[in-house]
């Protein structure tokens, strides 16, 4: 394993959170919520923000403990360890990033103390049905009609979408505002609002956000009109967290293969102790490690505010190339049992191909990694 140098009170953190999801979040949970469409556990968030893990990337002014991006990733990898169910990414992470990025102090100090306290679920709808990564083909548009805007578009995959008390809208202006874009604080109960769950594969419901001349007043514009070109490094920021979600995923997966190849016995013997085997958990191994080792260092470059594009690009790559992986060898290993709906790496094999569909498509990443090279 790499060395990542965390200090005590990190490597505390992490024990915390581990012995905390594993009273809180078994596996069982996690099926229950599944299978009937329940989406989190109320209680285990109410839990979670009393111990400020809601407010772990929130700054100390606004009801947070001012963590930083290593912290958040610490927390998410145990997460993904878990297969934590809810909107904690969506809230805790996206939601306010964007509120502490755009906001004007008003909003922040309104907005991010209910968040960190689990009073409000707030979630940013971005993606349409054609668009996910480039901001100019967006179609959502606000026109000015005297103090307030009317908003129109098609928002899809909206996480916690049909959970959220604020909706972060984000539409290019049209007339007179000219093409600039702009986040816009809605309420899924306005008028013409229709909020829709997704079921996914993965178990986890998105949403598909309708708006047909939505009237948003002036003072819900999320900061400034023009504001919302940065969108774009907040959702990238915040997907860091998912690359560290996946390899909490990916480390399990690699967990329950080892040990299921030291019970399976074929030939009087554990089936680890066949070289095929052995040199497919050699291979996962590799994936793993290469995606920590990028995703910390990603993570500490964010915190530290240098340039981190292309190291952010390289972990979100890395840590879907490692979950899917290690979740498709680790299934083969397993066999016919593999693929049973009681065993829990189907669990982390559906939660794989859905993470890995929730950050930019491969092609795209590889772009920004190239980015630096002016390739």
């Amino acid at each position: 394993m790499i060395d990542l140098g965390f200090t005590e009170q990190q490597k505390l953190m992490q024990h915390t959170i581990r012995e905390f999801l594993a009273k809180e979040c078994p596996r069982e949970l996690v099926r229950d919520i599944e299978d009937n469409k329940r989406d989190y556990s109320p209680e285990m968030y109410r839990k979670m923000a009393d111990l400020g893990w809601l407010g772990l990337l929130i700054p100390e002014q606004y009801g947070g403990i001012g963590g930083d991006w290593v912290d958040g990733a610490l927390f998410y990898e145990e997460a993904g360890r878990a297969l934590l169910p809810g909107p904690h990414w969506s809230s805790a992470v996206l939601g306010s990033q964007a509120v502490l990025t755009f906001g004007n102090e008003r909003q922040r100090e309104e907005l991010l103390p209910k968040i960190a306290e689990g009073e409000i679920i707030i979630t940013v709808a971005l993606a349409e049905p054609e668009f996910r990564c480039d901001i100019t083909e967006l179609s959502t548009t606000a026109k000015a009609q005297g103090g307030s805007y009317l908003v129109n578009g098609t928002k899809i995959f909206v996480t916690s979408g049909h959970l959220a008390d604020r909706l972060i809208v984000v539409a290019r202006m049209e007339g007179g505002e000219g093409k600039a874009v702009s986040l816009f604080l809605v309420e899924p109960d306005a008028p013409g609002v229709a909020v829709t769950p997704m079921q996914t594969l993965g178990g986890e419901r998105l949403s598909e956000v309708v708006l047909d001349n939505v009237r948003v007043p002036g003072d819900s514009v999320l900061g400034s009109i023009g504001d919302g070109e940065g969108i774009e490094e907040v959702v990238d920021k915040a997907n860091l967290m998912l690359a560290a979600e996946m390899l909490g995923g990916a480390q399990v997966a690699l967990n329950l293969a080892v040990e299921y190849s030291k019970q399976r016995i074929a030939f009087d013997k554990p089936i680890g102790a066949f070289q095929a085997l052995q040199h497919k958990m050699a291979n996962m191994l590799v994936e793993i490690e290469c995606a920590r080792g990028i995703i910390y260092y990603a993570a500490w470059l964010t915190s530290q505010g240098r340039p981190a594009a292309a190291e952010r690009a390289m972990a979100q790559f890395q840590a879907g190339e490692a979950y899917g992986f290690a979740t498709r060898e680790a299934t083969q290993i397993f066999g016919g049992v593999g693929v049973m709906k009681d065993a829990d790496i189907t669990l982390h094999f559906r939660r794989a191909k859905m993470r890995q569909l929730s950050l930019a498509p491969p092609e795209v990443l590889r772009e920004r990694m190239l980015a630096p090279l002016a390739i």
